[in-house]
């Protein structure tokens, strides 16, 4: 009979119907009662009418700015204040996009970073997970506050948080979405959650062959996990 560890190494190490359990819960799927959630040190996961308020986003203390929903073609002023931010949600947030770029934040002198992802099952988020990780890991290093938005702060920003924490804060799937979820609710789509498996597969074989090199220059051994 095949050893545990023989099978864990052939084995999928999640799945996406086992992270979606835990994204929802135990009462199911519920949406976000707040506009943000600090769901990591220094990480707020939120939505669009916080990121489109520069003047909330000062009371929140954030320094960069993650936009997951950025839109494709943008208008790169808003008409003036965004203070008053609910005159500005019809003009910042239109088809499940945000219109924000660098522009948006200058004045605030908020570092920005845009990806203009869909809420698409066949979107290839994952493209940009390296790059929105490393953002987000240094700005936390030079003692900022990274939002990270989508639209409603469920989907793509969740996805790209989760990438973070696994990337950086060296978490698996399961252990992102846990601690993530723990804060706020989430619901990454199924195509999302299917790239932060194929993430954790990636970041596991390479922590096996980095634990492999290691053993190999200590003339020891090390159990296949």
């Amino acid at each position: 009979m095949p050893s545990t560890s023989w099978r864990s190494h052939f084995l999928p190490s999640c799945s996406v119907g086992e992270l979606q359990e835990i994204a929802d819960g135990m009462s199911g799927f519920v949406l976000p009662t707040d506009p943000a959630n600090e769901v990591y040190p220094g990480v707020l996961l939120g939505d669009a009418p916080t990121a489109l308020s520069t003047y909330k986003l000062n009371q929140l203390g954030v320094t960069h700015v993650v936009n997951v929903a950025q839109a494709p073609t943008i208008s790169m002023y808003p008409p003036s204040d965004t203070s008053k931010h609910s005159k500005w949600q019809d003009w910042g947030a239109v088809g499940g996009f945000v219109r924000t770029s660098e522009a948006y934040y200058r004045h605030v002198g908020m570092e920005f970073l845009g990806i203009p992802a869909y809420d698409t099952i066949t979107f290839n988020l994952s493209r940009y997970f390296y790059e929105a990780a490393c953002f987000i890991d240094e700005a936390l290093r030079s003692g900022g506050t990274v939002l990270v938005h989508c639209h409603a702060g469920i989907s793509r920003s969740a996805t790209i948080v989760a990438a973070f924490l696994m990337i950086k804060r060296g978490m698996t799937a399961q252990e992102a979405i846990r601690v993530i979820r723990s804060r706020r609710s989430i619901r990454p789509n199924a195509g999302f959650m299917q790239q932060l498996c194929d993430l954790n597969e990636t970041l596991l074989g390479e922590r096996r062959r980095a634990r492999a090199d290691l053993a190999a220059r200590n003339g020891t051994s090390v159990a296949v996990l």
